[in-house]
């Protein structure tokens, strides 16, 4: 690893132990936030967890997604602690088969 990506994940990982400490639940997504389901994301998250989802851009720099992924990380392993383990991996299965169902509608109506 890199030491910018190093740094960059520790601070990814610090930054996130403070917002939990101060119960500031916050994920990182690059899913396109004005689309349906980047809204239903937000929208799961929210009302599972109270994780507000902070839509960024697909176009990124490495330093930014090494902090977003560590920050990421930190959060998730506390909603798993909190909710259950695969708590989150559940919601996501869940708004995958959401946006997979959307997608499928779309197709048979065409």
């Amino acid at each position: 690893m890199e030491e910018w990506q190093r740094l960059a994940s520790e601070q990814g990982r610090a930054e996130a132990q403070l917002d939990l400490a101060e119960q500031r639940l916050r994920l990182f997504s690059s899913a396109p936030s004005k689309a349906p389901w980047g809204q239903h994301l937000g929208d799961t998250m929210r009302q599972r967890f109270a994780v507000e989802v902070v839509f960024t851009s697909c176009l990124t720099t490495a330093e930014k997604r090494a902090f977003e992924d560590a920050y990421n990380a930190e959060v998730i392993a506390h909603i798993d602690r909190v909710f259950g383990a695969g708590a989150y991996s559940l919601a996501q299965a869940d708004v995958q088969r959401w946006r997979t169902a959307r997608y499928d509608e779309g197709l048979t109506a065409v």
